[in-house]
């Protein structure tokens, strides 16, 4: 996935929060790394690639066009 797919991905979430949500959680958007709750949470756009992703785990994945996949993504 290229930069300009994550930043297209990431640009849905002004819309999809609330803005009680966004005062409430403190939540920065407008980012590549969107912080909220002072830091302690943070929603980041990456790679699909899993060479590029190796280490860290997410809680959360947003699953989109699975039919570019290849296996060992």
């Amino acid at each position: 996935v290229s930069q300009d797919q994550t930043r297209n991905t990431m640009t849905l979430f002004p819309s999809i929060l609330s803005k009680r949500a966004i005062e409430e959680y403190r939540i920065d958007l407008g980012n590549e790394i969107i912080y909220a709750d002072k830091g302690r949470a943070r929603l980041e756009a990456v790679t699909s690639s899993p060479r590029a992703l190796e280490g860290g785990r997410p809680t959360a994945v947003n699953l989109g066009e699975t039919h570019h996949w290849l296996e060992s993504n």
